[in-house]
């Protein structure tokens, strides 16, 4: 159920440009928990009064995905064009980077009552990275 939940997300993120597997596999993992997450919160919100824990959850989910995006973006693009890293190279993705930084750094202090689940949501990708790096190093040893 969950391949093929996956293939239309890849899809989606191929025709963007994000060719390597691991990361195809990274940001359709992401992808899918912040669908899953936002739909049990939407179902949680609604039957318990308007519980916006999962919701919020969603959105540092969805953070983190748009933020690992830019960065496995452009990074394929540097690679895809063959060009010699440059100064001006690293000072693209710099302003890239900080203009996630500050989208992100924008909405925790718009949503400042509800930190702790959108910083949940943030982190939901660094433990996806990690289970991804255990699980590969294990099937390395077998």
């Amino acid at each position: 159920m969950l391949k093929r939940a996956r293939v239309p997300i890849e899809a989606f993120f191929y025709r963007r440009g994000i060719k390597a597997p691991e990361l195809l596999a990274l940001l359709s993992a992401q992808s899918l928990l912040v669908l899953a997450s936002a739909l049990a919160g939407l179902l949680v919100a609604l039957l318990s009064g308007w519980n916006l824990w999962l919701l919020y959850f969603a959105l540092g989910a969805a953070l983190a995905l748009f933020n690992f995006w830019g960065l496995a973006n452009f990074t394929m693009k540097v690679f895809d064009s063959g060009a010699a890293y440059s100064k001006a190279l690293a000072l693209r993705q710099f302003f890239s980077f900080l203009f996630r930084f500050a989208l992100t750094a924008a909405l925790l202090i718009f949503f400042r009552n509800a930190i702790i689940p959108i910083v949940a949501g943030l982190s939901s990708f660094v433990l996806l990275l990690t289970l991804y790096g255990l699980a590969r190093v294990c099937r390395l040893k077998t």
